[in-house]
């Protein structure tokens, strides 16, 4: 009895991230049939560098996502692997924070309605905001089941601190997530000169800080969210 209900709670788990992948390759198609649309009926590529952020806030879930599986496998090999995936993906979440500021670019232009290019980078931000969101969740279970549920969470606000964080990097400074691997030295040297005199760059801690508490304040109240519906459709639980 106990294996059967072991085996339907597993098929359930994987419907559901099935379905959440599902999700998530609609909402970004929503956004390329968005932008193409603009492209074809302005004749410009205006706005094309949100196709490429979207990409980039792809890659910390496929990291987070195959680190889950190896985790799963419970090998000394597999751990390894899940090592290099959690670095790696550390290294690109910043990308699908980054997305979201990507509002900064909104203005008249290309004889195209204001208002449809405010929905088109919505949609683009939203998009990135989710994969994030998604991609950290997976790596949270990780977390939770290695070290507990409290550190799960520290690891949260640890982790949306430090995007913000990459987030300013890349907007004002701009730095990308590859820099770390191409030139690690400059940007090190950068990130260090901020965090080692913060009173010196109070725009740094400030935008860090809002953009901080925004992120964690949406991933608690999306994870509550998610958490009421787990109760309801478990009353047992």
């Amino acid at each position: 009895m106990t294996s059967t209900m072991a085996i339907t709670i597993a098929k359930l788990i994987q419907r559901k991230q099935v379905a959440t992948l599902a999700s998530l390759i609609l909402t970004s198609a929503l956004c390329a049939a968005i932008i193409l649309a603009r492209f074809i009926y302005s004749g410009t590529q205006t706005y094309r560098f949100l196709v490429w952020n979207l990409f980039l806030a792809w890659i910390p879930l496929g990291c987070a996502w195959a680190a889950q599986s190896f985790y799963q496998k419970k090998t000394t090999i597999c751990y390894l692997l899940v090592l290099i995936c959690a670095v790696t993906w550390l290294i690109f979440f910043p990308n699908s924070l980054y997305v979201m500021t990507d509002l900064l670019h909104l203005q008249p232009r290309d004889n195209i309605p204001h208002w449809f290019d405010l929905v088109m980078i919505l949609s683009f931000a939203w998009a990135g905001y989710l994969l994030g969101i998604v991609s950290l969740r997976l790596m949270q279970a990780i977390v939770a089941k290695s070290l507990g549920k409290w550190a799960s969470w520290l690891f949260v606000i640890a982790t949306l601190s430090l995007g913000s964080l990459g987030i300013y990097f890349g907007r004002y400074l701009r730095w990308n997530s590859w820099d770390l691997i191409m030139q690690p030295a400059p940007l090190l040297a950068s990130i260090w000169a901020r965090l080692s005199h913060p009173l010196a760059h109070p725009r740094t801690i400030v935008f860090s800080l809002l953009f901080s508490l925004f992120f964690i304040s949406t991933y608690f109240t999306i994870s509550a969210l998610a958490a009421l519906q787990q109760e309801q459709g478990n009353p047992e639980a």
